[in-house]
């Protein structure tokens, strides 16, 4: 897998990489959200990966990924949800 690069974001890393296809994946502290173009689906470099955010799916995405994290956290064990923290491994 080759990467491509990466697009900045406050609080998101978004990296574009190539495998046989476009991956566009964006993760937060415990999430992550991975979606892949292929050849002719218009995304296929960083400008063009960033006019497809651009356009509304990084606002889908970080609800998802919104949406994910809060799934995850229900089914940790209830010392965990109380605040202790797992550690941030990127």
């Amino acid at each position: 897998m080759r990467i491509i690069g990466n697009i900045p974001h406050p609080t998101l890393k978004i990296t574009l990489m190539h495998h046989g296809r476009h991956l566009l994946k964006l993760e937060d502290r415990d999430t992550e959200v991975t979606y892949k173009f292929r050849d002719g689906e218009g995304v296929h470099d960083l400008a063009s990966a960033q006019r497809c955010l651009d356009l509304g799916l990084l606002q889908e995405a970080e609800r998802t990924l919104r949406e994910l994290s809060s799934q995850r956290a229900r089914f940790l064990p209830p010392a965990v949800r109380r605040g202790d923290s797992l550690p941030n491994i990127i």
